[in-house]
């Protein structure tokens, strides 16, 4: 009995020897656990810091770009919102068809389209008056316009003016979306291809889209602000690696 209790203490060292081991393993590996999160953490802000800085960089479109009906073709028009046909631009409606529509010219951003390029009129028919939004409104190449509204400015026997405002897109985002403005011109009588007075005219017409790149705003320092933060994180990540 005596002998027993001289040896407890002993032995509960060993076993507090025993397990220490254990423990430190498990303090270790908490750290290391800790370091990964903070190293995850961290750099999912500079990820999102990264993608503000990115968008902040985005530039918007400038440029103007001119379209017109091809040789042989041109627009037709309608009279009433049914889409009765109508041979005279006076009291055109709306455009009922467009033809075949082509780039003549463009300038700025818009180079990278060719010109004799097929414009795809996306609003078949396009009703000006009442003023009708439409999204799209044409495409071609890299980019799109929204319509947002027009207003008819010369409407007579043999001419026909309407303007109108609305956005451009590049459609692979590498601008971003730009105010523009839409003007379309038709001047002249129209031409009876086939000779049959129960074929609508056709009239040929020219058409012009301008956008300009809103001055750019300063950030106040916002994008500086957060590449700081981005590396301060780093370099406190390296720290506590070498720790």
């Amino acid at each position: 009995m005596l002998v027993a209790q001289q040896l407890a203490p002993q032995l509960r060292g060993v076993q507090k020897f025993k397990h220490s081991p254990s423990r430190k393993k498990n303090q270790i590996n908490q750290k290391k656990e800790m370091k990964l999160k903070t190293t995850s953490t961290l750099a999912a802000s500079v990820m999102a810091a990264l993608a503000l800085v990115s968008g902040a960089n985005a530039a918007q479109i400038s440029g103007s770009i001119n379209f017109s009906s091809a040789p042989g073709s041109g627009v037709t028009y309608q009279s009433d919102l049914a889409g009765t046909p109508t041979n005279t631009q006076s009291n055109a409606v709306g455009v009922k068809s467009w033809g075949t529509v082509q780039v003549d010219s463009r300038d700025g951003d818009y180079s990278s389209v060719a010109p004799g390029s097929v414009v795809t009129m996306n609003a078949t028919p396009w009703i000006f008056d009442p003023s009708t939004p439409y999204t799209p409104f044409w495409t071609v190449g890299n980019f799109s316009f929204s319509l947002s509204g027009s207003a008819i400015t010369t409407q007579a026997p043999g001419a026909l003016v309407v303007t109108g405002t609305g956005v451009v897109t590049a459609l692979d985002n590498s601008f971003e979306p730009t105010a523009g403005t839409w003007y379309f011109s038709s001047v002249g009588v129209g031409t009876d291809p086939d000779n049959n007075s129960d074929t609508p005219e056709l009239f040929s017409f020219a058409a012009n889209t301008t956008s300009v790149a809103a001055p750019s705003v300063p950030d106040g320092g916002t994008t500086v602000a957060l590449l700081g933060v981005s590396l301060l994180g780093l370099h406190g990540v390296r720290r506590k690696l070498m720790k």
